[in-house]
């Protein structure tokens, strides 16, 4: 997980950060009812001219309005590993335009201050609360998403300990009480219907070296990244090893990179990619709307996700959500060249989960009982 604070640092588990991110996912959660929910970081946030403030302003505060509980965090935690950032290569390496630049090898850094580990999170309550609410965010994240930063980059996946089965429980008895007013699908800020989650799986291979195999960490283990044009060195083989031993196998650059420059020119949709999996432009900086985690080691199999927000409105440009789903959905299979390119080995994982909810299709409520049920991958 990375929550760094007002310095780039992940010394600790941050409640700002996590509280951010369980806001964002409960915005997403109210939109999807009908409801109001403010952009925080718009001109039109809470409070309004006459002191209303939206229903997501009202548990978590705003100008004026303090939160509605704390947050207590008691943490076993370390970092990931004693080494360095680690690059993971894209395969790309960057020519300068301008003489005093050097070669840059393109990528995306393993943060060497993430951490993992055990966490204990303790919402108390200032007033009268309802933490049920929270508790649908809670499984949503758990099952399907990822909390903190970074998340498109791999990190923020959580597993609950003792109480998962009551905090499960407790998210179906707050989504019954809900009743949503469904309205159109026009809103380009995230709203829950407007999600997409694919959760995956593979059996760890008997060749205990298969990992040196998968694209990027290939290039790291071997220390040195080819284009084809040039070969330049890399670092990063022991930073590699501690991470495979924590049981974690950094493949969400490789599976991003693909996604972006190879799968998705293909669809021909009249988008620039950017639109949907994000800039660093200096004037143009933009979150991915597609988010893909590390895969984890649990008992004898691997498992990762891939999930993300595309909205059926895209600033205003024409685009078939629907069939980019679709699609999506197809190049994920176990037969897709994706896997063969990413993995050695004949690995190929298995999709689990699929839930992906047409542009046609307004009940958010249904939507979530499905996932809340683990419904199939329809």
């Amino acid at each position: 997980m990375w929550t760094a604070g007002v310095d780039p640092i992940t010394d600790r588990l941050h409640e700002t950060s996590l509280i951010g991110s369980m806001r964002w996912w409960y915005e997403a959660l109210i939109r999807g009812q009908g409801d109001y929910a403010c952009d925080p970081t718009g001109d039109r946030r809470c409070p309004e001219e006459d002191g209303k403030k939206c229903s997501v302003c009202e548990l978590f505060g705003c100008t004026g309005e303090a939160r509605k509980f704390r947050l207590l965090i008691t943490e076993s935690t370390r970092k990931l590993m004693t080494e360095k950032n680690v690059l993971i290569p894209s395969g790309r390496i960057h020519y300068p335009r301008r003489q005093n630049k050097k070669i840059r090898v393109g990528g995306w850094f393993l943060s060497a201050d993430s951490i993992i580990g055990d966490a204990k999170l303790t919402f108390l309550p200032v007033g009268n609360v309802d933490f049920n609410y929270l508790c649908i965010i809670l499984t949503l994240i758990e099952s399907y998403g990822a909390i903190g930063g970074k998340v498109s980059n791999g990190y923020g996946v959580i597993k609950f300990g003792d109480g998962g089965n009551e905090i499960h429980q407790k998210a179906k008895q707050a989504l019954s009480k809900m009743q949503p007013n469904p309205t159109s699908r026009d809103n380009e800020l995230p709203d829950i219907r407007d999600f997409f989650f694919a959760n995956l799986e593979f059996d760890e291979p008997t060749n205990p070296n298969w990992w040196q195999g998968v694209s990027g960490i290939r290039e790291v283990y071997n220390g040195k990244v080819s284009d084809g044009k040039t070969i330049q060195n890399i670092q990063g083989k022991k930073g590699i090893d501690q991470v495979i031993s924590a049981g974690i196998l950094p493949i969400a650059p490789a599976i991003r990179n693909y996604l972006r420059f190879t799968w998705y020119p293909s669809l021909k949709l009249g988008l620039e990619d950017y639109e949907i999996f994000g800039t660093t432009k200096r004037n143009d900086n933009r979150a991915s709307r597609i988010n893909i985690s590390y895969a984890y080691r649990d008992g004898g199999k691997w498992n990762f996700r891939i999930w993300g927000v595309i909205p059926c409105n895209m600033n205003g440009h024409k685009f078939n959500r629907d069939y980019f789903g679709h699609r999506l959905h197809k190049e994920l299979s176990a037969s897709s060249l994706l896997w063969s390119t990413i993995f050695p080995h004949a690995i190929r994982p298995k999709l689990t989960q699929w839930h992906w909810l047409d542009c046609d299709q307004m009940d958010a409520n249904l939507y979530l009982m499905k996932l809340f049920n683990r419904g199939g991958t329809k």
